[in-house]
């Protein structure tokens, strides 16, 4: 995948999101290996805040709903 991210959150249900310099995204839960990581390019640093904010509130949903690349 990529390097080391320059900011990450994990939930306590596994679920994962790491920002990468160049606006890069990937949702993963590295404790559920049933599922690839997602990924999503040119995110802007507001929606980034917005998929951090979802992700601390423990809206797995709304996170795993976006248009993730697989």
């Amino acid at each position: 995948m990529t390097s080391t991210p320059d900011v990450s959150l994990a939930h306590e249900s596994g679920w994962c999101l790491s920002a990468f310099g160049g606006d890069l995204v990937v949702w993963e839960n590295p404790v559920d290996d049933s599922m690839a990581p997602g990924e999503m390019r040119d995110v802007s640093r507001e929606e980034i805040l917005q998929l951090f904010g979802l992700l601390a509130a423990g809206d797995i949903t709304s996170v795993d709903e976006l248009p993730w690349r697989r």
